[in-house]
């Protein structure tokens, strides 16, 4: 089980928000789930929130959550169109349930009341994509039984964001967060998972949405998280692993075939949590945040354009930082950080937004304190304004919250 940390519900001022606004990107764990039959419908969406009007000079506005009930314990979260009307959905990884829920679009940020899907035991992580090539996303979930050996499940979507029952994965002991990225250049996306004693796993996809057995690549100790970046330009897709007993980051370069290189070593901050791929610099290479769980800060590490990385510049990010997303969030074409992080004084989880000032380096944080226990967060444009909305995974009170972005372009 991850952390838990609170999530925001105050309105604050981050910064000017000129012009107009890009898409946000998610990070995220994924989840492998097991077996699945029909879905069943749960919840509902509980407290409304609106948007403190637009996004003017000199701040960005968000509002207070809408919650949707979820299942036990939701401990990650997805934002993406499941069912091809052009509007995102959210999955979410119920690890006390053992299911992953799917909430559709209605419109205007309104989501239906959740499906749910058997997966395996303690699902924490989701990665979403074309894995059988019908142009339809589907998911894999990464399972953590706490106790031998976890597993992957892989829930191909019927075309209407309604899912097939899983088809299961044997990975290594106590999973921890899975990305997915065409590693071997045959166009199909595959799958690398975190796992936890100093390995990631890669399953090659051999067609139709069936996946070979992993082969793994040692990283360092307790490795929290995984990211997919094509890090040194050439094309092919590379991973980066925070590892949160080694205080390190692991990158790993593709050879082309599907298979990796031994892991480069860089330095990261006390029990580095989770990362982040993104251009924070603009120079077109991806660079990397890394949220430092036991440090109370976030590392920049930006690439030098060849798959390596210059050593981190840490800024300040509340307290115990755990999940983190890049997004432009207040529209000035600069990737800017949003992090769920504990408030010291008060004992509840705030998000903390970071704005990037476009040259790798970053504006003090802003916090909008909630209270409630949040496990993981996505950005994305869910309500089709324009600009990217937050959604966060609520562990206490067993919710989605949906916070969206008053910066209207």
């Amino acid at each position: 089980m991850r952390r838990a940390i609170t999530m925001m519900t105050a309105t604050i001022l981050l910064a000017a928000c000129p012009g107009s606004t890009t898409g946000g990107s998610t990070t995220g764990g994924s989840t492998t789930g097991g077996s699945t039959t029909g879905g069943s419908t749960t919840g509902g969406s509980t407290t409304g929130g609106s948007t403190t009007g637009g996004c003017s000079p000199p701040g960005l506005a968000f509002g207070s959550p809408i919650s949707y009930t979820v299942g036990n314990s939701p401990d990650a979260v997805a934002i993406r169109d499941l069912n091809g009307d052009g509007k995102p959905d959210l999955v979410v990884a119920n690890s006390g349930d053992a299911t992953v829920g799917v909430l559709l679009n209605l419109g205007s940020a309104l989501f239906a009341s959740q499906v749910t899907y058997p997966v395996g035991t303690t699902p924490i992580a989701i990665a979403v994509s074309d894995f059988n090539g019908d142009g339809t996303p589907d998911l894999a979930v990464a399972n953590n039984d706490n106790v031998g050996s976890g597993t992957v499940s892989v829930l191909l979507n019927g075309g209407n964001g309604t899912f097939a029952p899983q088809a299961t994965y044997a990975a290594g002991s106590s999973p921890r967060a899975i990305a997915a990225g065409d590693f071997n250049g045959d166009g199909k996306p595959d799958l690398a998972v975190a796992e936890g004693y100093g390995e990631v796993g890669v399953f090659l996809n051999v067609g139709n949405g069936v996946f070979a057995a992993q082969v793994t690549y040692s990283v360092g100790n307790g490795p929290m998280a995984v990211a997919v970046g094509d890090f040194n330009g050439d094309g092919r897709p590379d991973l980066a692993i925070a590892n949160s007993t080694d205080d390190t980051v692991s990158v790993l370069l593709n050879t082309g075939t599907g298979t990796f290189s031994a892991q480069s070593v860089y330095s990261a901050g006390t029990q580095p949590y989770a990362l982040v791929v993104g251009d924070f610099n603009g120079d077109g290479k991806p660079d990397l945040a890394v949220t430092n769980g036991g440090g109370s800060t976030v590392s920049i590490l930006l690439n030098t354009g060849t798959g390596v990385f210059a050593p981190q510049v840490k800024y300040p990010a509340g307290f115990e930082p755990g999940a983190v997303a890049a997004a432009d969030f207040n529209g000035d074409g600069k990737m800017d950080l949003g992090i769920l992080a504990m408030d010291q004084q008060s004992g509840s989880v705030n998000l903390d937004v970071l704005l990037g000032h476009g040259d790798g380096t970053f504006a003090s944080e802003a916090s909008f304190p909630d209270g409630n226990a949040a496990n993981d967060l996505a950005a994305g444009d869910v309500n089709g304004d324009g600009s990217p909305d937050v959604v966060v995974a609520d562990a206490q009170g067993n919710v989605i919250d949906v916070v969206l972005n008053g910066c209207v372009p």
